[in-house]
């Protein structure tokens, strides 16, 4: 994609932008997205479905709008493809295969679109990590908050990481230095499909779940759902101070 600042300079010295800059969009998708989804589209979702925004909703809606990223990025690449490409070399971009002088030249088209993926990914992430935090430390029993956040913070971090590791090793054959010999698309595909099924491991979680999991979206407006879950949390304590009392004994 076209990175210069200037397009109508077309020498190699001129300023590019770095593939680092438009990663900014992720952070900017974030700052923006929360006031957006808590004081509009949730609650006009609110409205509409007659309901508190429950749990299932932003989870299963934020790995929708992770996956409409991804296919707003291979509809993009596909343009790429399709555009011309220019007498300009892409300082961000390998080197020409051969040579260890002559960087890739870019495609005529705007880097900038690369934003919105990117911000989309953004929106997804404020819509299920938030969810997953609560849900590790707030529904957890108290002894075991500090490991089911601990495997929350792990699964998506390095485990999120690692997974993206391993399928871009599998699928280096088709992203080659000059990706217009390469089928970087189908890269986008899969992530789409990891995606789905991560949509309905989810589901599938959620529906063996507790009721006290379901309920805490809707602590505010149930008392009833509050009470159970305030309830459970003190059986959990109460039967943690039994074991610990019946351990002191024991020594």
């Amino acid at each position: 994609m076209d990175t210069r600042q200037d397009k109508s300079d077309f020498s190699y010295e001129g300023f590019q932008y770095t593939g680092d800059f438009f990663r900014l969009a992720n952070p900017i998708g974030c700052i923006l997205g929360v006031p957006l989804l808590d004081r509009v589209i949730y609650p006009f979702v609110a409205k509409l479905r007659g309901k508190e925004v429950g749990i299932a909703f932003k989870i299963v809606a934020g790995f929708l709008v992770a996956i409409s990223a991804q296919l707003f990025a291979a509809v993009l690449e596909y343009q790429r493809k399709a555009a011309p490409v220019l007498d300009v070399q892409s300082h961000c971009a390998p080197y020409v295969e051969g040579s260890d002088t002559e960087h890739v030249r870019m495609s005529h088209m705007n880097a900038m679109w690369m934003f919105f993926p990117y911000a989309l990914v953004g929106i997804g992430e404020i819509m299920v990590n938030p969810v997953f935090q609560f849900i590790a430390y707030e529904r957890s029993p108290p002894e075991m908050k500090p490991l089911v956040q601990a495997f929350n913070l792990f699964s998506s971090g390095a485990l999120g990481n690692g997974i993206a590791s391993v399928i871009s090793q599998q699928l280096s054959g088709l992203v080659p230095n000059n990706l217009n010999y390469g089928n970087l698309q189908t890269f986008y595909y899969v992530n789409t499909g990891v995606g789905i099924a991560g949509i309905l491991a989810f589901l599938a979680a959620y529906h063996m779940a507790p009721e006290r999991v379901k309920r805490h979206g809707d602590a505010k407006t149930d008392p009833k759902g509050q009470a159970q879950g305030d309830q459970v949390d003190s059986e959990c304590s109460s039967e943690s101070a039994e074991r610990d009392d019946a351990h002191d004994v024991a020594i």
